[in-house]
C-alpha cells in the first residue's frame, strides 16, 4: 500500500474476470469542470464497453423541489425559535383602542390564538369598563405562518371589521378597524407578517 495520498482507479482486467489496480491521475479530468456543477446539476454515469472501466458525467439534472437538506446549524436554529416562541410569548401585533373606554391604551397579541374579552384570563384582556364586551371569548385574533384571522367568538354582541360583520373567521390586515362593541372600536396593528416573523430573527 502506498504512503502517500494516492487515490486508485480500478480497471477491469478480462483475463480471469479479476481487478488490478493503477494510480490515478489527475491530469485525467478536465480542469475546466465546475465542481458545483458537478454535484448539483448533474447525473454521474458508468459506462462499460472498453478494457477501463471510466466514470463520466453526462447530462444534467435538476434536484428534486422536494429534496430537503438536512443541517445541523439549522435545526438547531429552528429549535431555539420554538423554544424562544413558547417561553417569551413575542409581541406580533397590537390592538389599540380609538373609541370608548381605554382610549389611547394598546394590549398586545401574541402568536397563534389570542382571545379577547374582560376576564383577566383571557390572552387579551380588555377590562376598561365597557360591560357590552363579553368576559370571555367575545372575539379571537390568530396569528399563524406570517398571517392574521380574526373571528367573532361566542360574545352576544356582534364584533364588526371595518364596519361589517363577520360571519366566520376572515384575514385581517394591518390597520384594520375593530368594532367589539358600540361603545369600543380598536385599531389593529401589525408587527409580524411576510417580512418580519420572530422566527426569522
Amino acid at each position: 500500500m502506498s504512503t502517500e495520498k494516492t487515490s486508485w482507479v480500478f480497471d477491469q482486467d478480462n483475463e480471469g474476470g479479476k481487478r488490478k489496480e493503477r494510480p490515478f491521475d489527475a491530469s485525467e479530468l478536465d480542469r475546466t469542470t465546475n465542481l458545483t456543477e458537478a454535484l448539483g446539476e448533474a447525473t454521474v454515469a458508468s459506462h462499460r464497453g472498453s478494457d477501463d472501466e471510466a466514470t463520466q458525467i453526462t447530462g444534467r439534472a435538476s434536484l428534486s423541489e422536494r429534496t430537503m437538506i438536512y443541517s445541523p446549524a439549522t435545526h438547531e436554529a429552528s429549535k431555539k425559535a420554538d423554544e424562544f416562541a413558547e417561553e417569551v410569548d413575542p409581541v406580533v401585533g397590537w390592538l389599540v383602542v380609538l373609541n370608548g373606554p381605554g382610549k389611547g391604551r394598546s394590549l398586545t397579541l401574541g402568536h397563534g390564538l389570542n382571545l379577547i374579552g374582560r376576564s383577566p384570563t383571557q390572552r387579551v384582556a380588555l377590562d376598561f369598563g365597557d360591560t357590552l364586551i363579553s368576559n370571555e371569548d367575545h372575539a379571537k385574533i390568530i396569528y399563524e405562518d406570517g398571517e392574521y384571522y380574526i373571528a367573532h367568538g361566542t360574545g352576544k354582541n356582534v364584533t364588526k371589521l371595518d364596519g361589517k360583520m363577520i360571519p366566520n373567521m376572515v384575514p385581517l390586515n394591518d390597520r384594520a378597524i375593530i368594532q367589539l362593541s358600540k361603545n369600543t372600536t380598536c385599531v389593529f396593528v401589525a408587527l409580524c407578517g411576510p417580512d418580519f416573523d420572530w422566527s426569522k430573527v
